[in-house]
């Protein structure tokens, strides 16, 4: 049982092998257990926060060397959500919202294009934030060691351009538009919305 809260929250943890590429990956869920139904009274509203850890191994070819690993990959799981739980709701909160602001104001991101029905940087960046969301943050992660967290730190740093010679990157001639701060529609160079 991991402790954390009023009382301990029963957690479950499940293991197992996945198979990808022909290799086999040891991976464990620690996850709390919810109760079978919750009520909910007429115009109310209830909350929940619900701290997952997930682990994995890297890909090996031999089965019994990923079983080998399924009992590191669970103590990394359940380490996971003790760490988080060992934190208050606003300050796991703050820490995600940190990590998030670092990356995109590492220049990470596509900017507001003035391209004709271009699919703006908007919509690319919150396609990123749910494809990154799923990912694993070796930047972050207290298992990276400092040389590896400088390299990845400099792929960040790395800016090549936004296509240089590409029209729809480059701002317009005649008449320059501000691109949209976040949340608002752009409008067109008479001043309406588009």
């Amino acid at each position: 049982m991991i402790e954390h809260g009023d009382g301990g929250v029963k957690y479950s943890v499940v293991t197992g092998l996945v198979t990808a590429g022909g290799k086999k990956v040891a991976v464990a869920v620690a996850a709390k257990k919810l109760p079978s139904s919750l009520e909910v009274k007429s115009r109310a509203t209830h909350s929940l926060h619900l701290l997952t850890g997930v682990a994995y191994s890297e890909p090996v070819s031999d089965q019994a060397a990923a079983e080998e690993l399924l009992q590191g990959v669970e103590r990394e799981a359940v380490t996971a959500v003790q760490q988080a739980a060992a934190m208050t709701w606003q300050r796991l909160q703050d820490s995600h919202t940190r990590v998030w602001q670092d990356l995109w104001t590492s220049g990470f991101g596509i900017s507001w294009s003035y391209a004709d029905d271009a699919i703006n940087g908007d919509r690319v960046n919150a396609t990123m934030y749910y494809v990154l969301s799923q990912s694993p943050t070796p930047l972050h992660s207290g298992q990276t060691s400092e040389g590896k967290r400088s390299e990845l730190q400099g792929f960040l740093s790395y800016t090549e351009g936004c296509y240089s010679s590409s029209a729809p990157c480059r701002p317009p001639t005649s008449g320059h538009r501000s691109p949209p701060s976040p949340g608002s529609t752009p409008s067109s160079p008479t001043g309406s919305s588009t």
